[in-house]
This record gives C-alpha cells, structure tokens and sequence, in this order.
C-alpha cells in the first residue's frame, strides 16, 4: 500500500475552523461571591476578544480543559495586613496552589497574573505579620468547628491588631525585615508542586476594578496618584513586577 500524505491541516477551510474563536487567557476565581462575579465580568468584557468567557470556580476541577499555552489570570482580593487571597474565604499561598493543582492546572502552565490587590507588595514586618496570621488561623479554626463566639472574639482581636501594622512597602525597601510577598510566596508555593519555566505577574498597589482595552488600571491613590491609572501609563510600569 502506498504512503498516505499528511494533510496539510493549516490551509483546510471549514465553516468550523474559519469561525472559530481562539481565546488567549482565563479568568479563574478561588470562590466566587458576589463581588468576586461583579468584578470578573468586568475584567472579561475588558478582555473580551482574548478571554474565555466564563469565570471558572476553584473546586470544579475547570481548568484541565485549558492548554498550559493560555494565560491564566487569579482574580481575588488581597489583604493589606497579611499575604492571603481572599473572597468569601482566604487562602495562603500554598492553599491555594493546592487548590489550583486539585482544579487540574498543567504542570507545563506558562504565563500566570494576579489580579489581586498588594500581590506584588509587602504588606507587613515579618514580625506583626506572624502574629497576625496566629490571630487568622485561629480564627479560620473556631469559624470550622462552629464555634461563632470564638470566632467572632478572634476576628476583632485581628481588626485592632491590624491597626498598628506599617503600610505597605516595597519589599525590596527592607527584605531582611519585611514579609515576602504573596506573589512571591505564592510563585514558590508552585515550585515545590513541580510547576517550572512559568512566571508571574503582579502588582505593588491595588488592582481597580476596570479592564478597559484589556489593560490592567491600579488604585495608585495609596501612592500619591489616582485611582484607575493604566499599568502602561508613564512611570507605572515600576509598580508590576514579575516573579519566576
């Protein structure tokens, strides 16, 4: 029997192949609340043209149906006290690369963004910040056990200890005293799972809910500028910065 020549699959033109929509990115969310939703149909009408359009769940194993060639974007809210993700629950950064390994991500994955508030940042010494997250997981273990007085005692016992915390900073301003950031721990977190030849983006400030263009806008009023500023604006570019 004679060899059979490999079709030329590139220039096969079908009704399918011709319309078809090739997505870039994803949008996933540890637990989406109601704020989570709210702010991730901003981001995929920002990112309409390049993003899949449906914000995936964390525990719904989602993401083995996505090639480790999209970029996967983590929408959650940060702290501005201690380095945990945050929605309706919190996750360190080793929880959540746990959850993310158990939701199916590709070990080969690439391109990894946070869109989380202070990722990028530190947020506290790393004295007061030890002390704080004894108060949380304490607190996270009463909430468990169902214990509502406990938890609720522990909760305010976090809000006035939190009042005394130093803003955020850079960490390179001081890495012998601050905590590492959550983008760093998180980037670290993923190495120890086997993840590797990945890297992640991040931000020193707050990410603004707004997506216009698909481009990212920061809260820069905690730095002296405004809210919404593009990340691609003039000497913005120092607050992202890439972890691998």
């Amino acid at each position: 029997m004679p060899p059979i020549d490999e079709p030329d699959w590139d220039n096969i033109q079908t009704r399918e192949r011709s319309n078809a929509i090739i997505y870039q990115s994803m949008l996933w969310c540890p637990s989406i609340d109601t704020d989570a939703k709210s702010m991730g149909q901003s981001a995929l009408r920002g990112f309409k043209k390049t993003m899949s359009p449906t914000i995936l769940e964390g525990g719904k194993g989602q993401l083995r149906s996505f090639e480790p060639t999209m970029k996967l974007y983590i929408l959650a809210h940060g702290n501005e006290f201690v380095p945990v993700f945050q929605t309706d629950k919190s996750w360190n950064a080793e929880q959540l690369a746990d959850l993310l390994v158990s939701d199916g991500l590709n070990l080969k994955q690439g391109e990894i963004e946070l869109l989380v508030c202070h990722a990028g940042e530190s947020v506290n010494t790393v004295k007061k910040g030890a002390a704080l997250m004894k108060i949380r997981d304490a607190f996270k273990a009463a909430e468990s056990k169902g214990l509502t007085s406990k938890a609720a005692e522990l909760k305010n016992e976090f809000k006035e200890s939190a009042k005394y915390s130093p803003p955020t900073k850079f960490f390179e301003s001081d890495p012998e005293n601050l905590l590492l950031p959550l983008a760093a721990q998180f980037t670290q977190a993923l190495k120890d799972r086997h993840f590797s030849n990945f890297r992640v983006t991040s931000y020193k400030a707050p990410v603004a809910v707004l997506f216009d263009g698909g481009v990212i806008h920061l809260d820069l009023k905690w730095k002296g500028g405004k809210w919404g500023e593009s990340i691609d604006a003039k000497d913005n570019c120092k607050y992202r910065v890439v972890w691998q």
